[in-house]
């Protein structure tokens, strides 16, 4: 079923729960009938009748029945349950239900917590053992906007962002309440040119912040604002957005016509919407500038903000290997260090060690006593979920994990001998102090499977590198030397030696494996970061 637009009237039979034997008086006329209808149908987006399989939870206190799953197989307005239920004794009982299911409701647990608004409706009815029919009347207790697209000769799809608005809160299913909301976000949704579309929201009142409308079609994006002081149970906010004008500046009208099916009518005037820059769709190449914004690749007013470059970005999507692996919270230090850091990597613009090719380890150390805890455990299962591989090339995005792992590992040697990689760690400080990014984490050498995603886009991304005024050798654009061909990973190969990268376009997949000491191994600092 989809979660939009339903208001409905159903004649349920509750039966559930099952109660195989039962003796004495109670027993004859006890069993419910199921039957059932839908009424305004018109607010129902696919039809005028449920969905097949659709699913309600119905319950009792008073009867000991509790969230009771009763579903329709057919799309008819005909509920049944896998087990029959009685009404038995005399008096009236009270039944509450609610759309949609869910399995974990219980009498102890009766609220639904919510971070995305669904069509969340509720109904009692009064039963007895004589008349044991439930005439449930649904009500929505949720709120709505219908933003209709229109204008003269108008035609084709394009998108709404419905903005600053609350998408979140908790519905009890015993009362049909919905309460709580604390959190302002943004609904996107596709549209059809003169299809109403609708945004299910969380009821609130006395709004704070204005809602917001940005609409993109044929190429241009108009915004305005919508002035309602609260937003209401069961009401339905409609508004058509004429967009046939499209000259810049030119104001739109969004009117508010009559509401229906929703039960409450509102009219709320006009909104003057005007033309406004497209958002930004985060895409690999794309700026992460100082202040954790992000700008397009071909933004026209990027010359006035170059000086702000941090990094490019070459990977899209929540880089957390709790999100990308399934790491559990102890090993996945950058979501706990960094929870907001869910929207992609970005490559810095230069090498950190100013382009001269340095050492993973400025001594000769053997570290393997890093890889072990006092309880004789694989330190680096606790930060990269794995042990150090010695035989290829690691194949996660791991990178963050691995720079927390060498340093601390670094941190607990407790003997007077050098670490061998004081000065990498120098290095990597002395870059996040002069390259502080707001709103993302450190920066920290990068595994070598994101270097892998940066050789994968490589032209995208060292086209953006280039017009920020930085450089991203290959391997063939390196000096002469081979010990200085190559970028230092941060997949550790046992106790003496790293993976490195020798940014090979095409066929980047080659895996070097170096020295970490004073051999004459030198190669480049390259950091990433996750924003």
């Amino acid at each position: 079923m989809k979660l939009y637009f339903l208001l409905s009237a159903v004649v349920l039979a509750l039966s559930a729960c099952v109660k195989e034997q039962y003796e004495g008086a109670d027993l004859a006329g006890g069993k419910l009938v199921v039957t059932g209808g839908i009424n305004q149908i018109e607010s129902r987006v696919t039809g005028t009748s449920w969905e097949s399989n659709d699913e309600i939870g119905v319950s009792c206190a008073s009867a000991n029945h509790e969230n009771i799953l009763y579903f329709t197989s057919d799309g008819t307005p005909n509920f049944a349950t896998e087990a029959p239920v009685y009404v038995l004794g005399g008096g009236t009982y009270t039944y509450t239900a609610y759309y949609p299911y869910l399995e974990t409701v219980s009498a102890s647990n009766p609220e639904i917590s919510f971070t995305t608004p669904q069509d969340f409706m509720w109904a009692s009815a009064d039963v007895t053992r004589e008349n044991p029919n439930a005439t449930f009347q649904f009500q929505h207790k949720m709120s709505k906007i219908s933003i209709t697209i229109s204008g003269n000769g108008g035609e084709g799809t394009g998108k709404i962002h419905l903005q600053n608005v609350y998408t979140d809160g908790k519905f009890n299913t015993l009362t049909g309440e919905v309460t709580s909301p604390s959190t302002l976000g943004t609904l996107t949704s596709d549209f059809t040119f003169g299809t109403p579309t609708a945004f299910i929201l969380t009821p609130v009142q006395n709004l704070t912040e204005k809602i917001s409308v940005l609409v993109e079609y044929n190429g241009k994006a108009y915004g305005g604002e919508i002035s309602l002081t609260s937003l209401d149970v069961n009401t339905e906010y409609q508004y058509t957005i004429d967009v046939s004008t499209t000259e810049p500046g030119e104001q739109l009208s969004i009117s508010s016509p009559t509401i229906a099916d929703w039960g409450n009518k509102v009219d709320n005037g006009s909104i003057a919407v005007t033309e406004e820059k497209l958002p930004n769709v985060l895409e690999i190449g794309d700026f992460l500038l100082a202040d954790g914004n992000v700008i397009d690749k071909d933004d026209p007013d990027f010359e006035s903000m170059k000086s702000n470059v941090r990094g490019v970005v070459y990977y899209v999507g929540n880089p957390q290997p709790s999100v990308l692996y399934g790491y559990n919270a102890s090993m996945d230090i950058l979501a706990f260090e960094y929870p907001t850091c869910t929207n992609g990597l970005a490559i810095a613009i230069n090498n950190a060690n100013n382009g001269t090719a340095d050492r993973f380890a400025t001594a000769k150390y053997d570290f393997s006593d890093w890889y072990e805890d006092q309880n004789n455990t694989s330190t680096s299962e606790k930060y990269i979920g794995t042990n150090l591989n010695l035989t290829s090339i690691g194949e996660r995005m791991l990178g963050y994990n691995n720079t927390r792992f060498v340093k601390a590992a670094s941190e607990t040697i407790n003997d007077d001998a050098q670490t061998g990689v004081s000065a990498t760690l120098a290095i990597i400080d002395g870059f996040n102090t002069s390259n502080t990014v707001t709103k993302a984490s450190t920066w920290y050498i990068p595994s070598y499977a994101e270097f892998k995603a940066v050789i994968d886009n490589y032209d995208t991304v060292n086209a953006s590198v280039v017009k920020a005024g930085g450089a991203l050798l290959q391997y063939n654009d390196f000096g002469t030397t081979n010990n200085e061909t190559f970028y230092w990973t941060s997949d550790l190969r046992g106790s003496s030696y790293t993976w490195g990268s020798p940014m090979l376009v095409p066929g980047g997949d080659i895996a070097l494996y170096l020295t970490r000491n004073s051999n004459g191994i030198k190669g480049f600092f390259r950091l990433s970061i996750a924003f």
